[in-house]
């Protein structure tokens, strides 16, 4: 079985160890449940799965064991997450795609320890996100695509986007920013679409 789709039920939890053995699979897809929370050791620490968790109700995950490794696309949209730790990506260093749109995320944790990710893309649109720190994105240095698109971003730290050097698409449009600090965008030399529509951004000396 490499494919099994629960979605469209009324799930709150999963028994443990129900996909453990299960070696083929590839794809599973839990969305439109009432899941509350997700470990990703319930399944084979070998396979490289895809996961659909979106539209449920999944506040955290957890990974008990450390060792699944080959995720390359986690959906987590449409869920309750208030926060998010990135610090759990350097134990799911293949991870290409992560969704964590439609969400209720304010702020993040994150590691300050230097780690290597494969991390592409990362949809944090239409959250609740106020502020970017420095250094949350410094490990994700091959992402090529972030959306902040509909949040309510006022404030971006200058060294939020530093070391992104393959940054092509940067989405900050529908959002409350009036200033830009000269030096965001002077590590992103790669950088083919910025879309800052709907801001109130009042002058762009020295950033474009």
């Amino acid at each position: 079985m490499t494919l099994v789709d629960l979605s469209e039920n009324d799930i709150e939890f999963l028994p443990e160890g129900i996909f453990y053995s299960n070696h083929k699979l590839k794809l599973v897809n839990l969305g439109s449940n009432k899941l509350k929370y997700f470990y990703f050791d319930e399944f084979d620490h070998s396979s490289s799965i895809k996961f659909d968790l979106s539209y449920n109700l999944i506040e955290n995950i957890y990974d008990k064991s450390e060792n699944f490794r080959r995720n390359n696309k986690i959906a987590l949209n449409n869920n309750e997450f208030w926060t998010f730790n990135f610090e759990i990506l350097k134990f799911y260093k293949e991870v290409l795609f992560l969704d964590l749109s439609f969400n209720k995320i304010t702020n993040f944790t994150f590691s300050n320890d230097k780690f290597d990710h494969s991390l592409n893309f990362i949809n944090l649109s239409n959250n609740l996100i106020e502020f970017i720190q420095n250094g949350f994105l410094t490990n994700l240095i091959l992402l090529e695509e972030i959306n902040f698109s509909h949040n309510k971003l006022k404030q971006i730290e200058p060294d939020a986007f530093k070391k992104l050097l393959n940054l092509k698409k940067l989405k900050l449009n529908n959002n409350k920013l009036e200033y830009l600090n000269e030096s965001l965008f002077i590590d992103i030399k790669e950088l083919i679409e910025l879309d800052l529509s709907f801001n109130f951004v009042l002058n762009l000396d020295n950033i474009i």
